[in-house]
């Protein structure tokens, strides 16, 4: 997974896109986005499909080595995947985690046939800024979400990645999940909407040519 910073620029403009994809050395007609939703909606997209933006869609997949995937990401989690045939990559908010666009992963590209499956958890915010409230936990069909769950000074936090973590965990044929140690909301390297209270957006790239053999 390859991740922009905040000097890249908003990725929610197109020139920034261009340029970030000139900078990693792919071509921007190459490359498939989405108009995000916050859902758990997955598509697979062809070589054909490269350059498009899908309305509506947090998620894809492919098994061609000639296209690459985006999501945009502003303390959401980027979370791509790769198996020998299969590479993909969800825009992972926490409404479309309670929405089930883990278990999606699964069940609608082959995954589960999959023998050796490899995750990567890119930058999102982390449990010491995800301030919750407790009707946040009504939307996920887990009740038992207290190891998840941090109360400092009469809030309560929540570590979103670490659940996303156990999840992908629970799959037999998940060899590795690989999770990057930032906390966008800390870094200021990176954009954050709760920081900042700017929707500006980073964008987070994979491609099977990306993929060390």
């Amino acid at each position: 997974m390859i991740i922009s910073e905040k000097k890249d620029g908003d990725m929610r403009n197109e020139d920034n896109i261009r340029s970030f994809c000139k900078k990693i050395g792919i071509k921007r007609n190459l490359l498939v986005l989405g108009k995000q939703i916050h859902g758990s909606t997955l598509k697979k997209v062809r070589g054909k499909d490269g350059g498009k933006i899908f309305q509506g869609t947090d998620g894809f997949f492919t098994f061609s080595s000639q296209i690459f995937l985006g999501v945009r990401v502003a303390d959401c989690l980027p979370i791509s995947f790769f198996s020998k045939n299969v590479c993909g990559i969800v825009h992972a908010g926490w409404r479309g985690i309670a929405g089930g666009v883990i278990e999606k992963i699964f069940q609608k590209n082959d995954i589960e046939k999959e023998k050796e499956v490899f995750f990567e958890i890119g930058p999102g915010i982390g449990v010491c800024h995800f301030e919750v409230r407790e009707d946040f936990f009504t939307f996920f069909k887990e009740k038992n979400l207290g190891e998840f769950v941090e109360k400092r000074n009469g809030s309560c936090f929540f570590d979103l990645k670490g659940f996303v973590e156990k999840k992908i965990k629970k799959y037999d044929n998940v060899k590795k999940v690989q999770s990057f140690p930032v906390c966008t909301f800390c870094d200021d390297n990176y954009f954050s909407f709760r920081r900042d209270g700017t929707p500006r957006a980073l964008v987070a790239i994979v491609g099977r040519k990306f993929i060390k053999k």
